[in-house]
């Protein structure tokens, strides 16, 4: 148990997992700002940059749900449920900032969505590792104290010659 808990990394704090995907944001608009010019000129290069904006946006907001939920419900099952809160909170800000691009026509739609479904799925990465990295360090109940606890008691019991306790019948 000594080993596990010397090889689990802290993870990042809301401050860094803001600047980790500030910095995929920039990254996927440098390293395809090139395509996007050859493929479809300066308005490219606009959808380009509309699709890791908004990409931006929904990363940030998922990132500040997650780390306020986390907070106001302790233990492991409440940071499963802030992590799944900011998923969510993410699909739906981006959603949200992508529609007025398709109902202006801001940008040519294929390279605007090709560029946002890119970002959207590096962020995505981004996010379920930082996830793993999170519900990693609040691992949820062992067998001993989770669902075969009474199986685990009863075991005890038995090797111990006393009787397990008697449990009150559930109601109907």
């Amino acid at each position: 148990m000594a080993e596990r808990a010397q090889d689990v990394r802290p993870a990042p704090g809301a401050a860094r997992r803001v600047a980790w995907a500030l910095g995929l944001a920039l990254a996927l608009v440098l390293l395809l700002a090139w395509p996007a010019h050859a493929w479809a000129g300066r308005e490219g290069l606009l959808a380009l940059g509309l699709a890791g904006g908004i990409g931006f946006l929904g990363a940030l907001a998922g990132h500040l749900a997650a780390a306020g939920l986390g907070r106001l419900v302790p233990g492991p099952q409440g940071s499963v449920q802030a992590l799944q809160a900011g998923m969510a909170v993410r699909v739906l800000v981006t959603l949200l900032c992508a529609a007025p691009v398709y109902f202006l026509d801001a940008a040519p739609d294929l390279p605007f969505t090709v560029f946002l479904a890119l970002g959207y799925l590096a962020q995505l990465v981004l996010e379920v590792f930082v996830s793993v990295r999170i519900v990693g360090q609040n691992p949820g109940p062992s067998a001993a104290e989770g669902a075969g606890a009474e199986e685990a008691r009863a075991a005890e019991g038995a090797a111990s010659g006393s009787q397990p306790a008697a449990r009150p019948k559930p109601r109907d």
